[in-house]
């Protein structure tokens, strides 16, 4: 029989005779315990300090030859141990060691562990099974589940009285106030609020002990006004400000941060330009922004940049389509949107593939859309609750998107499958200060003001400590937080050879169907042939595409 290990991480169900889920893991990595000099079972802090071993629990084990599960009830851990062929339990001290049962040939191969009420669940991934028997002292083992096909390794045992609510959790409803991660203490601590907040990687928790602020900042609010970019430093509010033409129309931009370019749209000058991101320094006076698509533009609005592909995607309100092209304007690629009506807001995700924008009918109503990067897959995820939708933000460290709505006067965010909408901040008739572009930071959400001229800051989850950021603008639009965190390095499946496409190489989620996770795309005045090359089209099926 093959090695369940070799096999690739599966998830199947299966019910207990109770009505409670049964989850088996099939994994392909090794996983588990890490083998150390002194085996020995070992109880830490859930925030990583004071780690201290369980008296007399000292156990052998090699990669996964140990599982451990945690029964609250009766406040006990139960362990299997492979090479001893034994199923133990003892107390969180580690104190009262019991023996379950030993040396039984139910036991040959015992992984997997998991209790519930009076029973101990176990996986005997040779024979493709699992097994139960009383907790407290084997009378009779019971077959649960057995498969000729399938390896059960890991298994949990779930249902709704398993797990603490909020109302039993010292954190509360609002995480303790922590703006990251709260989490409880030991019990033996001297931490009387009974939990401590903690920071996410390249974070480090403040002097209050509940905020988490970026390290080592170095993170600028980018901003286009009428005739001005600006970028102000998050922290000290200093300020740099490239003017351009006074006629400009300024309104959506985004960067590449590793290649130090940003890219903004005009809507008077019917353009997208690029133009270097430290566009203060010295050794690049002399140079102008560079224009883009002079002439296959109309009233370009919103922009997004792919950095890890780099494309640049943008909405256009005339012809009332989504675009694609490369950082140099080249291969310009227009998707098909027939069934929208203006779509405005627009947001990438390029790691997922994945893209998000609105879309406004005066009748119907505004929603919001997802679709892969390519154009394809398609759907409508949120359309209750929504109208003119100005900018859209996703939030990769919250796996969230968040939208302005300058109809509802209302700032909301989602999940990326547009379930658990979220109201942050719904303003009242009085103040009513039309919000427009949007970008999230850290805990924070920046948001541009038309009516007020400002940009003001607001707490992402709570809509709490809302103040302004920067104020005395003239028609500011959209904004973005220049940082080397909010782009992440990503890996490219394309690779060098841009995934032999001739023309577009872009993302799009991994499926069965595309498990390359991109796709190649032809300019509007080609046709993909193979999956790969593209070919001119003739002359007819240009004016056909036209009408």
């Amino acid at each position: 029989m093959n090695n369940p290990l070799q096999h690739k991480r599966d998830y199947r169900f299966t019910k207990e005779d109770r009505g409670n889920n049964i989850i088996r893991s099939h994994q392909e990595s090794e996983g588990g315990i890490r083998p150390s000099k002194t085996p020995r079972v070992i109880d830490t802090r859930q925030q990583g300090e004071r780690n201290k071993s369980l008296p007399g629990c000292y156990i052998r084990y090699f990669i996964i030859d140990v599982f451990l599960i945690l029964d609250h009830k009766v406040k006990r851990i139960y362990w299997t141990d492979r090479l001893q062929k034994e199923i133990k339990s003892a107390k969180f001290d580690g104190k009262s060691i019991k023996t379950v049962m030993k040396s039984s040939n139910y036991l040959a191969e015992p992984l997997g562990i998991a209790v519930h009420k009076d029973k101990v669940y176990w996986t005997y991934w040779r024979n493709g099974e699992i097994l139960r028997t009383d907790k407290y002292a084997s009378y009779e083992v019971e077959k649960v589940f057995s498969s000729a096909e399938n390896f059960p390794i890991g298994l949990v045992v779930y249902d709704n009285t398993k797990q603490q609510t909020w109302a039993n959790s010292n954190c509360g409803p609002t995480y303790g106030g922590c703006s990251h991660l709260c989490l409880p203490s030991a019990p033996w601590s001297d931490n009387t609020l009974g939990y401590s907040c903690t920071c996410s990687d390249g974070y480090a928790l403040r002097n209050d002990k509940k905020t988490c602020s970026y390290n080592g900042r170095n993170v600028k609010v980018l901003l286009t006004e009428k005739g001005t970019i600006t970028q102000t430093d998050i922290d000290s509010g200093h300020q740099n400000s490239l003017s351009v033409a006074s006629s400009s129309a300024l309104v959506g931009i985004d960067y590449d941060y590793d290649n130090n370019m940003m890219f903004w749209t005009d809507t008077y000058n019917q353009n997208i330009y690029a133009y270097f991101l430290n566009f203060n320094d010295e050794s690049k006076a002399g140079f102008g922004p560079k224009s883009l698509l002079p002439n296959f533009v109309y009233t370009p609005d919103s922009i997004a940049v792919d950095w890890i592909y780099k494309h640049i995607y943008w909405t256009d309100l005339t012809d009332r389509q989504i675009h694609v092209c490369d950082y140099y304007g080249s291969y310009r690629k227009t998707f098909v949107t027939k069934e929208l009506v203006y779509p405005d807001a627009l947001a990438l995700s390029p790691k997922d593939g994945l893209m998000f924008f609105s879309d406004f009918d005066s009748i119907f109503g505004g929603k919001i859309l997802r679709s892969a990067m390519d154009g394809s897959e398609r759907k409508t995820i949120i359309n209750k609750g929504v109208n003119e939708v100005y900018g859209i933000v996703v939030d990769q460290q919250g796996r969230r998107i968040y939208w302005t709505d300058t109809s509802l006067q209302t700032i909301k965010s989602a999940t990326f499958d547009g379930t658990d909408v979220h109201t942050i901040i719904t303003f009242t008739k009085e103040s009513s200060p039309n919000p427009y572009g949007i970008d999230v930071f850290g805990d924070m959400i920046y948001w541009t003001n038309n009516k007020d001229q400002s940009v003001y800051t607001v707490h992402k989850y709570t809509g709490i400590d809302r103040k302004p950021f920067l104020t005395d603008l003239e028609s500011p639009k959209h904004i973005k937080i220049i940082s080397k965190e909010s782009q992440k390095e990503g890996f490219n499946r394309c690779g060098e050879n841009n995934g032999q496409c001739d023309h577009l190489c872009l993302p799009v989620p991994v499926t069965p169907l595309t498990n390359n996770g991109y796709l190649c795309v032809c300019s509007d005045d080609f046709l993909l042939e193979d999956n790969v090359h593209c070919i001119r089209k003739e002359s007819a099926t240009l004016v056909k595409d036209e009408l």
